[in-house]
């Protein structure tokens, strides 16, 4: 049938500038089409307003009619509707290709015309197609995507090889290859004959410029911000090697266990200057992060209280130095006693260490194993090796009480104490429990009647994340029924968005930069996929799953708050996703909610 012909119900076509009578049902009108349709070939249509759409009709859903569309679907009511018209496939394929190279995405503008160019390979769908690849290899090559460029222009040239601007456009990119060429070998060179200044700004260049080489020069990059942060600390440059630690672990978070008593030193000194130019609030940041590195520390806690205590939260100080002062200074009053509580305090700091030096985790292989249960407060703590189980203790108790704070105001959530499991390596922990590879911790909950009774965790307490970020991510899934609602089962990307917000900043700072990866790259989930994800992907998405739930989850709780996050997040919990997004206020469709994180996220920091 020639391209351009309006059909009636029956199949005959309507003579030009004649309408569709509005007495016969639109819907038959569209099915006959669908149905008869030969399999190439394509619906227009023409809209009263006078727009076109073209697209493929899908289905009719009462009184609106569906059709698909190169970005998906979208639903026209009937009677918006002027006619329906056919076009061949190439043809609807090359002029939807060309409309999205106009509105700027050439990735799918090339999909759409190497399909028309393989259906009819027409000279203008050739052009189009060869002026698109060229197109997306300079911006390949401005980006330092340099093998993908070279693919773009290898297929083009197979179109054209006379073509003077694509040849021009393939010289720039084998002087930008020859360029990454020699930046490998210096870095290589610089690695082999330990130069670390050099191979650490060459393998930094590799990583920030070069997406395509980042995989593979990550992890030499933060071993060199270790070595590096280690000499300028021997130096006391304590603000230059805390960004150099900070640097390492968002490129590899399990160096923590090696870099976790330095660092911790780092800020303390790092905020000594901020504290004395009354900078509290950048100062209690700081402190915080701090903190939650090493739980418990003296000095740490000593600095907090002088920072409560210069912004005038003198309750919180005085709670503060008491800790320190010890059970010998116990008052009724601690804010009435707060200079006796800080001279104690400071008493008992001159008899330790600035930093408690805690043992590494080699050690732990090693040590005597006897099982027994060490009884806390709020824990049962199942262990073989008791030094591990005092230390986890301290560190249970701590994120616990901030995170009372945070998410309950202080009332306690928990019905009975959690029993924790501490197995001494990676090989017990996976034979008890069974967890995906790349797991080192798993959180179970019992449910009775509909109701959350009982939790308990298990760890591999050998991880080199263990104490830092994977003991309070597992201790937020405890609480999570409790947050969103007993008989509200979180969906998976909400779970761990949640579990992942009380890591330490460290750990932020890595999934930040996983987030602006992918988003770079374009490999990130759409979020429909991942609001409907009912199991973990494959190992080498998992990062990135975790990553993006985190991002999003922290999206919502900024751009809602905290209280309407929270209440947002429990009906997302309960109800479809897509229709509890339509009905809130701030976000009309999961594409919109998408659009608005992607937004957020490039600009996260």
């Amino acid at each position: 049938m020639p391209t351009g012909t309006t059909l009636r119900a029956d199949g005959s076509p309507v003579r030009p500038g004649h309408r569709l009578p509005t007495s016969r049902p639109l819907a038959a009108v569209l099915l006959l089409i669908f149905l008869g349709a030969a399999p190439a070939s394509a619906d227009v249509i023409i809209l009263k307003n006078g727009n076109k759409i073209r697209g493929k009709l899908k289905a009719e859903v009462g009184d609106l009619i569906e059709f698909e569309l190169p970005y998906g679907t979208m639903r026209i009511r009937r009677n918006e509707i002027e006619k329906i018209e056919r076009e061949s496939d190439a043809d609807y394929l090359e002029k939807a290709g060309r409309n999205l190279l106009r509105h700027k995405d050439l990735a799918k503008g090339i999909e759409f015309l190497r399909r028309a160019h393989a259906k009819s390979p027409s000279p203008s769908t050739r052009q189009s197609l060869v002026a698109a690849l060229r197109m997306s290899a300079e911006k390949a090559v401005s980006k330092r995507r340099l093998e993908a460029a070279q693919g773009y222009i290898a297929e083009a040239l197979d179109l054209d090889d006379t073509n003077g601007k694509l040849l021009k456009t393939r010289d720039s990119v084998r002087a930008a290859l020859e360029k990454l060429v020699r930046l490998e070998t210096r870095a290589e060179a610089a690695l082999v004959e330990q130069k670390v200044d050099v191979a650490y700004e060459s393998v930094r260049q590799l990583v920030e410029e070069y997406p395509e080489r980042r995989d593979r020069w990550r992890s030499q990059l933060a071993r060199l911000s270790v070595v590096k942060g280690h000499s300028v600390l021997r130096d006391s440059k304590f603000a230059h090697a805390r960004d150099l630690y900070h640097e390492a672990l968002a490129n590899d978070p399990d160096l923590i266990e090696y870099i976790r008593v330095p660092l911790g030193f780092c800020e303390i000194q790092a905020v000594i200057p901020v504290l004395e130019n009354g900078n509290f609030d950048q100062a209690r940041v700081r402190l915080t992060e701090a903190s939650h590195v090493l739980p418990g520390n003296p000095a740490i806690t000593y600095y907090l209280a002088l920072t409560e205590q210069g912004a005038g939260n003198l309750s919180r100080a005085a709670d503060l130095y008491s800790i320190l002062a010890g059970p010998d200074n116990k008052t009724i009053n601690n804010e009435k006693h707060i200079l006796a509580l800080k001279d104690a305090a400071e008493s008992q700091l001159s008899k330790t260490t600035s930093i408690e030096l805690p043992e590494p985790v080699q050690r732990w292989s090693s040590s005597i194993k006897k099982k027994g249960v060490l009884e806390t407060r709020n824990f049962k703590i199942h262990y073989t090796i008791k030094d591990r189980a005092v230390t986890t203790e301290r560190y249970l108790e701590h994120h616990f009480g901030r995170m009372r704070q945070r998410w309950f105001r202080g009332a306690l959530p928990l019905r009975a104490k959690v029993d924790v499991f501490l197995h001494p390596s990676k090989e017990a922990f996976q034979e008890a429990v069974s967890p995906p590879s790349w797991s080192s911790g798993i959180t179970r909950h019992e449910y009775r009647f509909g109701r959350c009774f009982s939790h308990e965790v298990h760890f591999d307490a050998s991880a080199p994340q263990f104490l830092s970020s994977t003991l309070p991510h597992e201790l937020c899934h405890v609480l999570i029924p409790a947050l969103i609602g007993e008989e509200a089962r979180a969906p998976l990307w909400l779970d761990e968005g949640l579990a992942t917000t009380e890591e330490p900043e460290f750990k932020q700072r890595y999934y930040r930069r996983v987030v602006r990866d992918a988003l770079d790259d374009g490999t990130f989930f759409p979020i429909t996929d991942l609001f409907r994800m009912t199991s973990y992907p494959e190992e080498e998405r998992a990062a990135l799953f975790y990553a993006q739930s985190n991002s999003v989850t922290r999206f919502l709780i900024t751009r809602l708050g905290l209280r309407e996050a929270l209440s947002f997040l429990r009906e997302l919990a309960t109800g479809p996703a897509d229709q509890v997004t339509r009905e809130h206020p701030t976000f009309t469709t999961l594409g919109h909610l998408e659009g608005s994180w992607r937004r957020w996220a490039e600009k996260d920091s």
